[in-house]
């Protein structure tokens, strides 16, 4: 299966360019750009794992095709991935097992590791104004929040879990819930989406 396509916009004609291209056993759930590096990108996917992949020509031709690094994440499939936007060694991931993990990527290393949601979790997203806060979301209708200041920072190797874990726990919707955000201009707001057809709002 196809993971993705990198996509040049700044062709002549306006007419989308490929770049470059992935191919892996598995289905892709999610994937998004390195916050400290502009030709890294990371996928989360079916079969549990997270990859980091290499979009320069130089690693194209090194790797073949190959992710530059994989982490073995979640024992079902990988739902989701995002990158810290300060914290820039920091990726949070979240997946069908109903936990959210964060890794160190420079040292490929899980830090934390929470069991969030009873059943899916579907996403789970940094903060963009406060870089120790993640919010998720799963198929309980719960939205979760974290503070990796609050838990503390595992020592090398040693990861961290709780029973839970959050500082905050909100019933959001009466279904699942497939996605959240954070709004980039009042640290304090987020939305989430459901199955049941409503957007809402939080304070």
């Amino acid at each position: 299966r196809r993971v993705h396509g990198v996509l040049d916009l700044s062709a002549p004609g306006g007419v989308a360019r490929e770049v470059a291209c992935f191919d892996t056993q598995d289905g892709i759930f999610d994937c998004t750009w390195s916050e400290a590096n502009e030709k890294l990108l990371v996928s989360a996917t079916g079969d549990g794992s997270v990859k980091l992949w290499d979009t320069s020509p130089e690693g194209m031709q090194r790797l073949q095709g190959r992710p530059v690094a994989m982490l073995h994440a979640h024992s079902k499939e990988c739902s989701g991935v995002d990158w810290n936007m300060h914290s820039r060694e920091m990726l949070s991931s979240c997946g069908w097992d109903g936990c959210v993990k964060v890794w160190d990527v420079q040292r490929m290393q899980n830090l934390l590791s929470f069991s969030a949601h009873n059943g899916v979790a579907y996403s789970a997203l940094w903060s963009p104004i406060r870089p120790s806060l993640l919010a998720s979301v799963g198929s309980d209708g719960m939205m979760q929040l974290f503070d990796t200041n609050a838990v503390g920072k595992a020592p090398p190797g040693a990861g961290m879990s709780g029973a839970h874990g959050a500082v905050a726990s909100i019933k959001c919707h009466d279904t699942e819930v497939l996605s959240v955000d954070w709004n980039k201009y009042n640290e304090h707001q987020l939305v989430t989406a459901s199955i049941d057809h409503r957007i809402r709002t939080w304070d």
